[in-house]
Formats: structure tokens, C-alpha cells, sequence
């Protein structure tokens, strides 16, 4: 009988072991599961991280700069420059005259090595270098590209036969062109705004068209790259999306949450009275209705606003903190559009005339050497000064 008993209180020991192992496995894969369910968004799990552009950390520019170097232009062939590209030993400067836009090359010392006149001036998109062909390309008209020579010489003129503001070469043979972002034909690729293409054949297409503005729009600077990567921030789209060449996948990174305060493609005005409405818009900054300067440089993707904001926004990629600042060296504030004309992996490039940086520091103390530098020459001039800003390893 003792034996009996003591049978079967062992068989409900392990019963009751056995069924308590279980509740707890049980119990351990629903805390996991709950656990999975509070994870907030990131580019490893959900392919796209939203910031909320609110929450920023405010700094000085001054703290981001290691270096700057100062090179005086010694030609002024343009009223204002839009986009520089800084290729081998040379800079690709894309400028305005009042004949419309040109191209001037420039070598690293600042002598003018050629001026490239356009036939369509007046009506010129954006320039890219291709560094597999050796080629300037220059798009008009948001279907034309004239390919010139690294040293300026004019090779061919070619006619797309789909919508094209700007493009980039992401490896030796393909592009990714931005059609513009218009919802009427002129302005996106068989209804989409991104392609993928060699020029003869559409490989992918990316961005279904949306908005109601018809017509199309060539942002000064829409992509931004580092060793492996594209960056896409395109006009009115409050999203930047990456590209990778290796795997040809393209896909949003960061949603960008302004809280309503972003003109995006379905707010912007259209019809009879859109120019009235826009200059509202603009004059009693409604929305922050603009965006430029966007690059690539030491580890961040850096943008700045205009409208309702007017700052400079640096997003760290690694990880994902949001910084803000007003102005750049030494308080400087650019009165232009596209303040950095253009970016390298370590530096950004500013032009500035060599009176209105003399006027700068009349009532301010310089941090700098080489702008010190050059202030302190006797040059009766008021040339272009190019700052070369070596920006610190985050």
C-alpha cells in the first residue's frame, strides 16, 4: 500500500513538473511575442525609420568643422553658382548669367580652365559627371542630354524618349533618372517618377506618381551618395530612400514626420490662381515648402529647409539622431537657394564673393586661418572665394 502511494505520488510530481514546464514555455513565447509587437520601426526590421522632425538636438556648425580651406576663383564667369561638382582636379561649376546657365571648369588652384556654353541656357535641368565614360552630362528641357569631355569639348546631343530632370550614374553602364515629378507625361516615366535604365531599356521604375502639379521640377540636388550607397530626397516627398547598385534595390530609410507642417505633392496649389497662392505660401512661410543642399558627408545626410523652417538638418546614419542648426561658419548666413553648392565624403563646398566675406567679419571675430588669409591679401577684387569645409567623423 506504501509502495502504491508512493507510485503514484511520484506520477503526479511528474505530471505536475511537466505541465508546469509547459505554461512556463508558453508563458516565454507570449512575453516574446508581445516583446516583437512594441519594437519600435528601424531600417533593419521595417526597412524605414520615421523621425519625428520636431525632436532635434540644436548645435553649432562651427562644432562639425575640422578644417576649411579657401581657394579664390580667378574669373567670374557666372552671377551665381547652383551646383559644383569637385571631379580628379577639377571643379564642374554649374552657374547663372543673365544669358542663362553655363558651365565653367575650374582647376584645383582656382585658374578657369574652360567655359562651356549651352545651347539650351535658358532652359537647363541639372549636370552629372559619368565616371566610367569620362563625361559632363547636361540635361535641358527635361528629355535632352549633351555629353561633353572632362576638359569641355561638346561630343553628342541625345534625346530621351521619356522624362528626365536629373540623373546619376550608379554603375558602369546604368542610371537612376528622376523624372521630374509632374503627373502629366512630360513629367514621370510610364506614371512613376523613378527609373532605372541604361538608355535602352526601362530595367525598374519606383514612385508611383501622385500629387496634382502636372508640370515636372528639377531640385538643384536631389541624390547624395557614399562608397555603396545612393540617397534620394526629391522635391515635395517627405521620405528619403536609398539605393543600393549591388542589389539594384531601392527603398524608403527615413520617413520624415513634420507634423503636417511639409508642402507635400497633394498640397500644393494648382489651377488659375497657383502662383498667387504659392507666394502666399512662401511670403507668410504657411509650410515649409523647399528643401536644398542635400548631400552626403562624414557619416550624415545633411538638408536644409525653407519656409515655416529655415534650418539646416543633419541626420547621423548610424544612429538615426536628428541635429539641427541656423547658420554656418562663424553665424554666416548664405542669402541663397542652395546655400552648399556641392559635397564630398568629408567635405562641403561654399561659394562666397570676397566682399560680402570681408563684410561678415567686420563686426565679428574670425575662427579660421584661411579665411583669415585671404582677407588679409591686398586683392582689390570681388572674386568668388570657395570654401572647402572638412566636416568631422561623427
Amino acid at each position: 500500500m506504501c509502495a502504491n502511494y508512493k507510485i503514484g505520488t511520484h506520477s503526479k510530481l511528474i505530471n505536475y513538473k511537466s505541465n508546469h514546464m509547459k505554461i512556463l514555455f508558453l508563458l516565454i513565447l507570449l512575453l516574446a511575442s508581445c516583446s516583437q509587437k512594441e519594437v519600435s520601426p528601424t531600417v533593419e526590421n521595417d526597412k524605414v525609420m520615421k523621425i519625428d522632425m520636431a525632436k532635434y538636438q540644436t548645435i553649432s556648425f562651427d562644432n562639425l568643422v575640422e578644417d576649411i580651406a579657401c581657394t579664390e576663383l580667378k574669373a567670374n564667369p557666372f552671377d551665381f553658382a547652383i551646383n559644383l561638382i569637385p571631379y580628379e582636379d577639377s571643379y564642374y561649376i554649374l552657374g547663372q548669367t543673365i544669358a542663362g546657365k553655363k558651365i565653367s571648369i575650374f582647376d584645383k588652384s582656382g585658374d578657369l580652365v574652360q567655359d562651356i556654353t549651352l545651347s539650351d541656357a535658358y532652359m537647363v535641368n541639372s549636370m552629372a559627371i559619368m565616371p566610367a565614360k569620362k563625361e559632363l552630362w547636361c540635361v535641358s528641357y527635361f528629355k535632352n542630354i549633351d555629353k561633353f569631355s572632362l576638359d569641355g569639348k561638346h561630343l553628342e546631343k541625345k534625346e530621351l524618349p521619356f522624362a528626365c530632370s536629373n540623373l546619376i550614374a550608379v554603375d558602369s553602364s546604368n542610371f537612376l533618372v528622376y523624372s521630374g515629378g509632374g503627373i502629366d507625361k512630360q513629367g514621370n516615366i510610364k506614371g512613376y517618377f523613378m527609373a532605372l535604365t541604361d538608355f535602352q531599356t526601362i530595367h525598374q521604375l519606383w514612385m508611383k506618381k501622385w500629387g496634382k502639379k502636372g508640370r515636372p521640377y528639377a531640385p538643384p540636388c536631389i541624390f547624395a551618395t557614399d562608397k555603396s550607397t545612393v540617397y534620394i530626397f526629391p522635391d515635395k516627398i517627405d521620405t528619403i530612400y536609398h539605393y543600393y547598385p549591388m542589389k539594384r534595390e531601392f527603398q524608403p530609410l527615413y520617413n520624415l514626420d513634420f507634423h503636417g507642417d511639409f508642402l507635400t505633392k497633394d498640397k500644393e496649389p494648382v489651377g488659375t490662381h497657383e502662383d498667387q497662392e504659392m507666394d502666399a505660401i512662401i511670403t507668410q512661410k504657411k509650410y515649409i515648402y523647399a528643401h536644398t543642399s542635400f548631400y552626403y558627408v562624414s557619416g550624415h545626410l545633411l538638408f536644409k529647409l525653407f519656409g515655416k523652417r529655415d534650418d539646416f538638418c543633419m541626420i547621423d546614419l548610424q544612429n538615426h539622431h536628428l541635429k539641427s542648426f541656423s547658420t554656418l561658419f562663424d553665424d554666416y548666413k548664405s542669402p541663397e537657394f542652395n546655400p552648399i553648392i556641392g559635397a564630398d565624403n568629408e567635405h562641403l563646398y561654399i561659394l562666397i564673393k570676397r566682399q560680402d566675406l570681408a563684410a561678415h567679419y567686420k563686426t565679428r571675430t574670425c575662427s579660421y586661418n584661411q579665411i583669415k588669409r585671404i582677407l588679409s591679401t591686398c586683392e582689390n577684387n570681388n572674386n568668388w572665394i570657395l570654401l572647402t569645409i572638412k566636416i568631422k567623423e561623427r
